[in-house]
């Protein structure tokens, strides 16, 4: 078993479960303040949910940045194969942000992120 020496930041990558619930009562009552239909609701909702993910994946990429120069991780651990890999997936988690309707995990799913991307 590998024991881990690094320090990280003791801040949590995402939002805890009720801070998640509260911004999405808060979207949900933004939208009956502003009489929005429907679409107009999934959208702010969406909007919403963008900015928490790029928050999110901006502590991950600062902690894989941090473990990646860290001598202690060597390369043939498997945190060392997972840090390169997670670095190596910045472009299309990124563009996933700016188009989040798409979802990850499937073949025509990875040629739009490349379109996009590119």
């Amino acid at each position: 078993m590998e024991t881990l020496l690094v320090q990280l930041p003791a801040r949590p990558l995402a939002a805890s479960p009720a801070r998640s619930l509260g911004i999405e009562r808060a979207v949900v009552a933004r939208a009956r303040n502003r009489k929005l239909d429907r679409v107009a609701l999934l959208k702010l909702r969406s909007a919403a949910r963008a900015r928490l993910s790029k928050r999110v994946l901006q502590r991950i990429y600062e902690r894989a940045f941090v473990l990646d120069e860290d001598a202690s991780v060597t390369r043939d651990s498997l945190l060392g194969k997972a840090v390169p890999y997670i670095i190596n997936q910045r472009g299309p988690l990124l563009a996933h942000l700016s188009v989040p309707g798409i979802p990850i995990h499937n073949t025509d799913t990875d040629i739009d992120i490349a379109v996009v991307y590119q």
